[in-house]
């Protein structure tokens, strides 16, 4: 059984561990790899939700969109889940 995550651990995820996972796998160009990569956005939008993260999350995905806009299978993936 995993500990319960405390308010460092989430801090750590929301900051920096898991994303920095996110951009390879938007850097694969596939369709997998956008899918995975959005599904891993929603799990950090929800989490940062739960732990009064939600504005440094807007802050990432907004950099995040930028570094990306000519992506727009991305951009779409991540609106169709509610990302923004």
């Amino acid at each position: 059984m995993f500990p319960k995550p405390t308010r460092r651990t989430v801090s750590d995820l929301l900051d920096g561990a898991a994303w920095a996972r996110v951009e390879p796998m938007i850097t694969t160009r596939k369709p997998a790899g956008y899918d995975a990569a959005t599904a891993l956005l929603a799990d950090l939008k929800a989490l940062a939700e739960r732990h009064e993260g939600s504005a440094t999350f807007a802050v990432r995905l907004a950099a995040l969109r930028r570094t990306h806009t000519r992506k727009p299978t991305l951009i779409e993936n991540s609106r169709a889940v509610h990302l923004n």
